[in-house]
């Protein structure tokens, strides 16, 4: 074969390849786009349909108490009918914050915002105005961190008389961001952050990055036992000398085992206050009240009902106690 016919041979093979290529790539992207609108019809489809049933349980609430009386939860029909729509919150917005400073660090790429002068970072993915959004609704419509914003705040944590001491430390289990460790963590000894979510890991890391001598960080399941994934309150408490213990907890709906699992921990002689949610199933309030009074604690609930929307199998009468405190009467002080 001479020089020309082995060009020929080359240029045409060449030819093939590229074809093949090119094939690929029309078909490739063909599939992903067709995958992207697909996708784009099932979440526009999701949502109508959660608008739907959304809608259907307000009239659903509102047809109930219509048949059997508002009673203890007057005030939050009443909300309902005046604002014509379903809240998780149905109390009166008292004020509003001031503008919320957020932007893009450029030293780690993340998101943040300024809380109390500290900045509280979010996933990388996240746009500035879902920041924003989500910081918003945690300190205006949910209260997390006080500061008056609703008539009542049934997922306040703190009150004027149960707090956070300095000689604290606060295990924030099912932190998220950690909007509630970052908030105390100037008033307390240390802070345990808690959260399994890989989402968080690295926004936590840069939150609490300047707080290294006091905080940890812990990216596991809170357990009755110790695993690579799950870790125990005990065995989380090991790390450091406790002088005293606030325990804060948001662990969708596995409340009650955890607490039901650290029945030596609640029965031990030393400064405990426990504060945890009560709303993602039905029976979390009575369940957790009479495990923590059994133990010696004085309890008492949040201010307010959660009206828990996203229990696909909420029964009447729909609303629920957001978050029950509990201390020892033996240490209780101002």
């Amino acid at each position: 074969m001479n020089k020309m016919n082995k060009y020929l041979l080359i240029l045409k093979t060449f030819n093939w390849v590229l074809a093949r290529q090119n094939l690929v790539n029309i078909l490739t992207y063909n599939v992903r786009d067709e995958f992207y609108r697909l996708n784009q019809k099932v979440y526009s489809l999701t949502n109508k349909l959660r608008h739907a049933q959304f809608e259907l349980l307000y009239f659903k609430v509102l047809d109930y108490f219509a048949k059997n009386g508002n009673g203890l939860y007057s005030e939050e029909v009443s909300f309902l009918e005046e604002t014509g729509r379903l809240t998780e919150f149905p109390y009166p917005r008292l004020k509003t914050l001031d503008a919320v400073t957020c932007a893009i660090d450029p030293a780690n790429s993340l998101p943040y915002v300024l809380h109390r002068g500290k900045k509280l970072y979010y996933p990388k993915t996240w746009s500035l105005s879902l920041v924003i959004e989500q910081y918003t609704n945690l300190v205006e419509k949910e209260n997390i961190v006080g500061g008056g914003f609703s008539a009542k705040c049934p997922h306040q944590y703190q009150t004027d008389r149960f707090h956070v001491r300095d000689t604290d430390t606060v295990l924030d289990i099912g932190a998220a961001e950690g909007l509630f460790a970052l908030d105390v963590i100037d008033s307390v000894e240390n802070v345990m952050v808690i959260e399994a979510d890989a989402l968080w890991a690295e926004p936590l890391a840069a939150t609490f990055a300047p707080y290294a001598h006091k905080a940890k960080i812990i990216n596991k399941f809170i357990s009755d036992k110790d695993s690579p994934t799950e870790i125990t309150i005990e065995s989380c408490l090991q790390l450091h000398a406790v002088k005293s213990l606030f325990i804060k907890m948001d662990i969708e709906g596995e409340e009650c085992k955890v607490i039901g699992s650290n029945e030596r921990l609640l029965n031990a002689a030393m400064d405990l206050r426990v504060v945890c949610c009560t709303y993602h199933n039905r029976d979390d309030a009575t369940v957790l009240k009479g495990m923590l009074e059994r133990s010696g604690y004085i309890t008492e609930f949040s201010d307010g009902f959660v009206l828990f929307i996203w229990d696909e199998n909420i029964q009447p009468p729909y609303f629920r106690h957001g978050l029950i405190r509990a201390k020892r009467q033996a240490f209780e002080r101002v």
